[in-house]
């Protein structure tokens, strides 16, 4: 059963004319942040979201999450478009759906304790606090539950390091008991034990809680680790999308092998130094037909005229002309 499905999702946002735009006669410009994404997520599983900085990921997040408004498209949550939801019933799913930050010491509080930071959740759903025997019981299960001792709930986040206040961070999260982490980059800026063990963390607690996990990261090692299916954005449009292992065994657009290509060991066992050239169009100005053409090595002429669309090959969906 899937607990999240995402239908044709657009989110467009307006940048203003600055003074010297409007000297100039130009207006304000659209921006084609997410264009069209279509994603479905299992309960229980890990849906893998990747793609170069600025291609929509995040802003996938937020809509999910309900931060930002999308211009057309649905998101189902259990079989209801929260889209529609009203603010009581928006409350009640945002307890259910909880965000893992990306930067973890900034995401917290420095005037708080770790203590006060994980009673935060509970102040400001009361029933939530009259659900639970004892608060201070409550607060130690949390720390225990993402390895850190009972002595780090007096010490302020200047005083943890970048893994302890990542752990505090999921803390927080799972105080709520949701059922969807969405996790943007939760092992940026870890080193690779660190790293290890935080991810070891999440698949532990996956497990004992039944969570799923909406995991974004330009970490592409952690990902095929990590993740049971996979996207691939690139300019707000859904690229590739299926199985995790079958997508990294043999990537199929040009895209998603480029970009494979660009992490060494992640297509192959052997490690090359790939680049890809050119840079991502604007989103403002999107090019026509297929997006990624102006930097596909084999780009045709209908791939200039005519947006390719999703089509089944070998267990995944792909949006290349190749394939036609």
């Amino acid at each position: 059963m899937n607990l999240v499905e995402i239908k044709d999702l657009h989110v467009h946002f307006t940048k203003e004319a600055g003074v010297l735009d409007r000297i100039l006669g130009k207006s304000s410009q659209k921006i084609y942040a997410v264009d069209g994404v279509t994603l479905k997520i299992p309960a229980k599983t890990t849906f893998g979201l990747v793609g170069e900085s600025g291609c929509g990921k995040s802003t996938v997040a937020n809509s999910l999450l309900q931060l930002v408004d999308p211009e057309a498209g649905e998101i189902i949550f259990e079989g209801e478009n929260i889209i529609e939801a009203d603010r009581q019933k928006t409350k009640q799913l945002r307890r259910r759906m909880q965000l893992i930050f990306q930067d973890p010491i900034s995401s917290l509080n420095p005037r708080k304790t770790a203590e006060e930071i994980l009673e935060a959740p509970f102040r400001i759903h009361p029933d939530l606090k009259k659900s639970v025997e004892s608060l201070d019981e409550e607060i130690d299960r949390l720390f225990e539950m993402v390895d850190l001792s009972r002595q780090a709930r007096h010490k302020f986040p200047h005083e943890f390091s970048t893994g302890q206040a990542r752990r505090i961070g999921i803390a927080r999260a799972l105080s709520l008991r949701p059922d969807l982490l969405v996790c943007d980059e939760p092992t940026a800026g870890l080193d690779v034990s660190i790293k290890a063990a935080v991810i070891n963390l999440m698949i532990r607690l996956q497990e004992e809680l039944d969570l799923t996990y909406l995991w974004i990261s330009h970490d592409l090692h952690v990902v095929k680790h990590i993740s049971d299916r996979l996207g691939v954005m690139y300019l707000g449009k859904m690229m590739e999308k299926g199985d995790s292992d079958v997508i990294f065994r043999e990537p199929l657009h040009p895209y998603t092998s480029a970009l494979f290509r660009s992490s060494p060991g992640v297509e192959s066992d052997e490690k090359e130094n790939f680049v890809l050239e050119g840079e991502v169009p604007s989103p403002i100005n999107p090019p026509p037909g297929c997006s990624f053409h102006p930097r596909c090595q084999h780009a045709m002429d209908v791939c200039r005229q005519q947006e390719p669309d999703l089509q089944k090959i070998d267990e995944r969906l792909v949006a290349c002309h190749l394939y036609d």
